[in-house]
């Protein structure tokens, strides 16, 4: 019978122990279920508030605080004018009530960002958790009779200056309207690319130089957050940001230069056209300029066939295939390439002649027969040393991307698909297509023996590209466009002595005979230039013509 009454109490025992096993297990399960409750309604919350949905909020809130949210929320994103607002869950804690944890960053639009700690309220409603919302849970502090209040300050807004350290907006509309740009008021849609330190109603830099370096002309807007009391003291100041001014940005014009430019083009009357000047050993834009003035912008967003003037690019590319100045070319009235016709601007033919005075006479047929003699690629390798890379020379949308912090095109020449193709790009027509901007850096390569990345600030950025040409084509280049202007194409054009360069004629449209553009590039001391004239739906004639007499007047205007 002992056995027996042991084994009893054994086994009651042992059912004890089960039974506070059991209960044990259902209270961690349903401290874990209500703790997976309260994570999934705090995190809920917390992930509506960031998106600024106050509906969603109230979902997961207490009936007596949902239309307290509903109303409010919006009124606090309004009057604090928050851009983003992000809401970071931490730890949830459970003791008769909940608390969530959670880490705030809210940017205030033209403020700055004010980030704090704070915690979520929960409590049970028909066994469900719950967010008590208060005005403490937007901030600690804050009491149900206090206000957030914001305050701005902007700072003076830099300029512009240009070489000569003088502000260059109101000197000349051409420069205020295709370079410089324009600065205006912040409208809900131009404040989007303003970035989070400007609001509406911010006067910045709306295009152009003044939108790329906007940060650094505007500096940084001062502001506060402060928690207001009833009777409008300061409880405590939640977020300061001490008001910076803009600077001065040095950008490499110069004003002589541009000026020069802009009354050469004035003789072309009617005519459209473009005029633009870089710094020869450093690749600094030293003028552009636009005929009209503050017209379409052609100098440097504009895209032309080069005509003849790609000749020098062609010439490098025959002399890197082995050629040579004394390299012997049919100077035929016509030619014919895989059933292709090219003909001479004025028919002229000279027989057979050498590359270099193909070159100074700028017989195309001549050009067509050196393109069967040199490689289907090097027209292309060539072209990458020249800085032709078809794509933009920089984005002003992207001012960090490049040196030039404006549209401008970098010059393309696709590989030709047959012989026909590579003939007509042997003389600068075909698909090739080039900004003035790019053609005058291809003169300025020639000159220095280094092609550079055109740039407008007064220093080269850090990221410039360079290219140095072959040594040994360097001379020979530098002869035949000094060749052009003692006696060849553009010896009557009125250059100065010491003028190196090579003119262009480039066909484009559908008109019988076609329009013409007319190009002259080249360089006369440390300034290399570029000038098209004609294009957009207007005829430019020959090269000797309107551009070349237009740099004869760049030249001379500068002395």
């Amino acid at each position: 019978m002992a056995l027996i009454a042991g084994a009893v109490v054994l086994v009651l025992a042992l059912t004890a122990v089960l039974v506070v096993l059991h209960v044990q297990s259902d209270r961690r399960h349903a401290r874990a279920k209500s703790l997976a409750e309260a994570t999934r309604v705090s995190d809920g919350f917390l992930t509506a508030w960031s998106k600024g949905d106050a509906a969603a909020m109230a979902g997961f809130a207490t009936a007596d605080t949902a239309g307290y949210i509903q109303a409010e929320i919006p009124k606090l994103a309004k009057s604090l004018q928050i851009a983003s607002q992000t809401y970071k869950p931490g730890p949830v804690t459970i003791r008769g009530a909940a608390t969530a944890a959670f880490h705030a960053d809210v940017v205030l639009q033209g403020v700055g960002t004010w980030s704090y700690d704070n915690h979520l309220s929960l409590t049970k409603v028909d066994g469900h958790w719950k967010v008590a919302f208060t005005s403490a849970t937007v901030y600690p502090d804050l009491a149900p009779d206090d206000t957030l209040a914001r305050s701005r300050q902007l700072g003076t807004r830099g300029q512009l200056v240009g070489a000569d350290g003088r502000a260059l907006r109101g000197r000349s509309i051409e420069l205020d309207g295709n370079l410089l740009g324009q600065v205006g008021a912040y409208t809900d849609d131009t404040i989007k690319n303003a970035g989070p330190l400007f609001q509406v109603g911010d006067v910045g830099g709306l295009s152009g130089l003044e939108r790329a370096y906007n940060a650094q002309l505007a500096g940084t807007p001062g502001g506060t957050l402060k928690i207001k009391t009833a009777a409008g003291g300061t409880k405590r100041t939640l977020l300061e940001q001490s008001v910076v001014n803009g600077t001065n940005v040095p950008l490499s014009i110069d004003f002589t230069t541009q000026k020069a430019a802009e009354s050469a083009l004035a003789g072309l009357g009617a005519l459209t056209g473009s005029l633009v000047a870089i710094d020869v050993t450093t690749g600094k834009v030293l003028a552009l300029a636009n005929n009209p003035l503050n017209g379409f912008g052609r100098a440097i967003k504009g895209t032309y066939p080069p005509g003849s003037t790609f000749k020098i690019v062609t010439t490098a590319a025959a002399l890197m295939s082995g050629k040579s100045a004394s390299t012997p070319l049919a100077c035929t009235p016509t030619a014919n390439v895989g059933g292709r016709p090219f003909v001479n601007a004025e028919g002229e033919s000279y027989g057979t002649i050498s590359l270099e005075d193909a070159f100074a006479k700028s017989c195309n047929t001549a050009f067509v027969d050196l393109s069967t003699q040199i490689p289907r690629d090097s027209i292309t390798t060539a072209a990458a040393l020249f800085g032709f890379t078809g794509k933009a020379l920089a984005d002003i949308n992207t001012a960090t991307d490049g040196p030039l912090p404006i549209t401008s095109f970098g010059g393309s020449v696709p590989p030709a698909t047959d012989a026909a193709d590579f003939a007509g790009e042997s003389i600068g027509q075909g698909r090739i297509v080039v900004s003035p901007l790019q053609m005058a850096s291809v003169a300025a390569a020639v000159a220095s023996g280094t092609w550079r990345q055109p740039y407008v600030s007064a220093t080269a950025p850090a990221n410039n590209a360079s290219h140095a040409l072959p040594s040994a084509v360097v001379p020979v280049l530098r002869q035949f466009m000094a060749d052009v202007v003692a006696t060849g194409t553009a010896k009557d054009s009125g250059l100065p002595s010491g003028t190196f360069g090579k003119t262009g004629t480039a066909e484009y449209g559908t008109n019988t005979p076609l329009d013409t553009i007319s190009w002259f590039i080249g360089w006369r001391g440390n300034v290399a230039f570029a000038c098209q004239a004609g294009g957009d739906g207007t005829n430019g004639g020959f090269g000797a013509d309107a551009a070349a007499h237009t740099c004869a007047r760049f030249l001379n205007n500068l002395g």
